[in-house]
């Protein structure tokens, strides 16, 4: 977060720097001006980060089938004994023939 930060202040002091020192200009004068032509590339990259910040919130890595299976679902029912479990396959299969 504090990067981000930097990065928006790095484009504003750079002209403001640039300004008061390169071209001479007053430091009112530089200030407004480098506040006012960074807005638009400031604004624009903060829009982006807001949108990001948005879309991390709505969309997840995890699909929503993954996010609503737990191991501790109380309407689960029981796991079946290996052998009732064979049992009820054995009843349910046809039988096997061999011809």
């Amino acid at each position: 977060m504090l990067v981000g930060i930097g990065d928006f202040l790095l484009l504003p002091i750079l002209l403001y720097a640039y300004l008061h020192w390169v071209l001479s200009q007053k430091r009112t004068h530089a200030l407004g001006i480098a506040l006012l032509l960074s807005a638009l590339p400031l604004g624009l990259r903060g829009m982006n980060m807001l949108d990001e910040m948005a879309a991390d919130s709505e969309f997840s890595a995890d699909p929503y089938y993954n996010q609503t299976l737990s191991s501790l679902n109380m309407h689960a029912k029981p796991a079946l004994p290996l052998d009732e479990y064979l049992k009820k396959a054995a009843q349910e299969l046809p039988p096997l023939t061999t011809e």
